[in-house]
């Protein structure tokens, strides 16, 4: 990401400066104070930042990217643009910006602390002392920072034993999280923090075809202001969506990127597109580091991502380095899910009653995903707990069902959940290395796309109508889980064709996994005979040993 840190209150004296130093190799931007300090790295593009010296002198920074919509057309936020907003105080429009960010504003007397509607960035605070406070966007840093930090289990359970976290909470004691819609102000030595869930108006259009309008110009935002762009395409639906409407535009400065296994169905589709409709593009194939480089991505990508996604996904991610290095802009299919109505239909299936009844054994089990069990028994007893006192908060938080159809209220959890505890990370860790937005994933696409009766919008009905502009592009399969399908199959019936495919067909085998544990098995080896793992207090220390030892004897499975 491109990432903040600094602290203020008391006791900000040399050698606090020289810890926090430590965590970074290099900042962009160094702002030092006797009762404040910032710091900041990433690239120039996500990061702007200006001191103001006239009274009342102060500053502002901002990470990540903004987008200001007038009602009409959007814009990518400038510096100068910025200024307007937090020079010489917060605007209240900055609450309404679409677009991925954090932004610090601070005066004589006052630092005040924005994220953006859908807290795809976050920040993190802990207080080190009395009245000494640190923040950061990296969790791991935070806690280097604070002795007193440790994992809290209650709140780590739902991101550990559901498919993502349900809470704003922080996963580690000693530090409070400001995520979606967050305001924080430090004043008069104390500091008062508050998310805000997004909530779609009430007010919205409930025009379909301004729904479709509101995506074409998100999409094409970045080629409006002159930038060359570039598409990740893969075999699915949501990317190919983007595809469709770049291809009806006047544009001509755009291009794709495919990603990752050029065996897999995923590329192969997505490649077979690109050269039958003469498309500009280019293929990054995943690639394995020597085994020190790769040992330092890996500590560096679960630092960034919190044990959300594997450890060996940064394998993934080293493209983003080369199209900055073309000065492309990025976008991609990104949550594009929320347009299918395709997020938590099982629940929607076979839970309805439940969620009626505020039923949370029933509802957690249709939440619930596998991972490995490498916790003792009661760690896992402290998780299962937090998981059922966070899933009744989070039931209470909720519109009633009485006023909100199921469908949309399901989608609403996809937006309060799945987007702060999931997405964000993945979107935060990006910004570090190139300027990239997803154009579903914005507040103003979600206000009109919730105002679409949900008839108009599953089965991919909504998404497809767009499609069908680009003719070309219907006539390609699509690619789930590596399953090739018809175009024309319907979500519902692609749900058996899948299950059968998977029981009795032939599907590729993703491979990177086990090279990638195969060359760091030195590693591998090194860390879970350490004393830090053998005479760590929270795992089952046997079942870590037993399955490590069984997947490098060649059953794969446990990898």
């Amino acid at each position: 990401m491109s990432w903040i840190l600094g602290a203020f209150g008391n006791g900000i004296d040399d050698h606090f400066s020289i810890s926090l130093k430590r965590l970074f190799n290099k900042a962009n931007i160094s702002y030092e104070m006797p009762q404040f300090v910032l710091y900041s790295g990433g690239i120039k593009e996500t990061c702007h930042y200006d001191i103001v010296s006239k009274s009342p002198a102060g500053g502002w920074l901002v990470s990540g990217i903004g987008i200001d919509y007038d009602g009409q057309d959007f814009k990518l936020m400038s510096k100068s643009d910025w200024s307007r907003l937090l020079n010489p105080f917060p605007h209240n429009k900055i609450k309404e910006l679409d677009g991925h960010f954090i932004a610090v504003q601070w005066d004589e007397k006052d630092i005040n602390f924005f994220t953006d509607q859908l807290g795809l960035r976050y920040l993190y605070f802990t207080e080190i002392g009395k009245g000494r406070f640190a923040f950061s966007t990296r969790l791991d840093w935070i806690a280097k920072l604070n002795k007193k930090s440790m994992i809290n289990f209650k709140e780590f359970g739902s991101q550990w034993l559901l498919q993502n976290k349900l809470s704003l909470e922080s996963t580690v004691t000693e530090t409070i999280l400001l995520s979606q819609g967050g305001r924080a102000t430090y004043k008069n030595n104390a500091l008062t923090l508050s998310n805000q869930p997004w909530t779609p108006s009430a007010n919205a259009d409930l025009s379909q075809k301004h729904s479709v309008s509101i995506l074409n110009r998100l999409t094409l935002l970045p080629l409006k202001e002159g930038r060359e762009l570039s598409l990740g395409l893969s075999g699915g639906l949501d990317s190919r969506v983007l595809l469709s409407i770049l291809l009806k535009s006047d544009y001509n400065n755009w291009s794709v990127h495919l990603l990752h296994n050029r065996e897999s169905a995923d590329v192969k589709i997505a490649e077979r597109i690109s050269s039958e409709l003469e498309l500009d593009y280019q293929f990054f194939e995943d690639k394995l580091p020597d085994v020190s480089h790769s040992v330092a991505l890996l500590r560096e990508y679960v630092g960034y991502t919190r044990a959300v996604f594997p450890a060996s996904g940064f394998i993934a991610t080293q493209f983003y380095k080369s199209l900055y290095l073309q000065r492309k802009f990025v976008i991609d299919g990104g949550l594009g899910e929320i347009a299918r109505r395709r997020y938590l239909n099982r629940l929607l299936l076979s839970g309805k009653k439940a969620l009626k009844k505020r039923d949370i054994n029933s509802i957690r089990s249709y939440l619930e995903l596998v991972r490995a069990q490498i916790f003792n028994g009661d760690v896992m007893l402290t998780m299962q707990k937090g998981v059922d006192s966070e899933l009744d908060a989070f039931l209470r938080s909720m519109p009633n069902l009485n006023e909100i159809s199921a469908e949309n209220w399901l989608d609403l959890m996809a937006v309060r959940t799945r987007f702060a505890n999931v997405a964000a990370l993945e979107q935060s860790r990006a910004d570090a290395e190139v300027e990239t937005f997803m154009p579903f994933a914005q507040p103003a696409f979600l206000e009109i796309l919730f105002s679409i009766p949900v008839s108009e919008r599953k089965n991919g009905k909504f998404i497809k109508q767009i499609i069908k502009k680009s003719k070309a592009l219907t006539k390609f399969p699509l690619v789930k889980d590596d399953v090739v399908y018809p175009y024309s199959l319907p979500a519902l019936a692609f749900s058996l064709y899948s299950k059968l495919r998977h029981k009795y067909g032939s599907i590729a085998v993703e491979n990177t996994t086990d090279l990638f544990l195969t060359r760091i098995a030195e590693y591998v080896q090194d860390t879970v005979t350490s004393s830090a793992v053998k005479d760590c207090g929270y795992y089952d220390y046997d079942f870590i040993l037993k399955n490590i030892d069984a997947y490098y004897k060649g059953d794969k499975r446990h990898g």
